[in-house]
């Protein structure tokens, strides 16, 4: 006989589900769950197995006794020849609570200077004071890598932690995770989005293409390319009108040969923000020289918003190709 339970750990309220696997299906299976539950007062039987595997389930209701822990539950297989008898270990728990949770600003009102503040109360049957209860806020934005902070212990089971401040528009997502002492967890889950302050800057177009003639805004006219040996310049348009007055943003370029599989280096960075006010121009440039006539070369100019440790999401872009001749 072997036997498998459904889950590591039980709670209060869940259903104990044990797989018992035996040499045919001619036998009668019966479970004790009296050590998990103290208002268990007789064996619970098994319905008849499909093929040699049989299903017991049973309501975990945690009382004291038994409590939280770690209990037997004995499993007999009866058949013409006798019973067999498999002790399998359950574990019990009971979860850490949630309770007065509260954000400053509140959930509709928080802005792109803003930090977050959060704050809860956590108990816990062992406990309600640190180390019978540890409690860590989990926070990602618009979907990115979560980022863990502990949360600070202010007494009388008070948790707070602050969220740094995000860019407008932003969606914030945070998980508050507590676990106590016999590794009981529970997770009390919560989101706001960053009011959007002001327009994000936009690629509006190619303006200039020298030598040859502009192309439009994705890409520019094959055989229009400058001659071989004679260097290339851009004029891009960023509409930056009207920026947010505490957002900033990067301009990047990359350009690709895809004959040599390589990058090539032309050395634009344009740093955006509100104090510009006005509509920009980028230089792109790079030297055709080292490539034959025929050669297409392909590029991208990218508006991402600047966050303080990592580049952030992609507002614009805009696509061109050069022909060299």
């Amino acid at each position: 006989v072997s036997v498998v339970a459904d889950a590591a750990v039980y709670w209060d309220g869940d259903t104990i589900t044990l797989t018992v696997e035996c040499d045919t299906g001619a036998h009668t299976v019966k479970a004790w769950f009296g050590n998990v539950d103290s208002a268990a007062g007789v064996n619970d039987t098994a319905p008849p197995a499909v093929g040699t595997t049989y299903t017991i389930q049973h309501l975990q209701v945690i009382s004291d006794p038994p409590g939280e822990g770690t209990h037997d539950v004995i499993v007999y297989a009866e058949n013409a020849t006798g019973t067999d008898t498999y002790t399998i270990p359950i574990r019990t728990g009971q979860a850490p609570t949630f309770s007065n949770w509260g954000q400053i600003p509140d959930v509709g009102s928080v802005g792109a200077s803003d930090t977050v503040d959060v704050d809860i109360d956590i108990t816990d049957n062992s406990g309600q004071d640190p180390p019978n209860v540890q409690a860590t806020l989990q926070y990602r934005v618009d979907g990115g890598a979560w980022t863990n902070i502990p949360m600070s212990y202010a007494g009388a089971g008070h948790w707070d932690a602050t969220i740094p401040a995000q860019y407008g528009g932003a969606v914030v997502e945070y998980h508050i995770n507590a676990i106590d002492l016999q590794g009981n967890w529970n997770v009390d889950s919560h989101s706001y989005t960053i009011a959007a302050q002001g327009t994000d800057p936009e690629i509006t177009g190619e303006s200039t293409h020298e030598p040859g003639n502009p192309g439009n805004v994705y890409t520019d006219v094959p055989g229009n390319g400058a001659p071989f040996d004679t260097g290339v310049a851009y004029t891009i348009d960023i509409d930056t009108s009207n920026l947010a007055q505490d957002d900033n943003y990067v301009v990047l370029v990359s350009a690709f040969e895809p004959t040599r599989t390589c990058y090539i280096d032309i050395n634009a960075t344009v740093w955006l923000t509100n104090a510009t006010n006005e509509v920009v121009t980028l230089q792109l440039q790079f030297n055709t020289g080292d490539f034959p006539s025929g050669t297409l070369i392909t590029g991208k100019v990218y508006v991402l918003t600047d966050l303080p440790s990592n580049l952030g999401r992609t507002i614009s872009w805009l696509s061109f190709q050069h022909l060299v001749e």
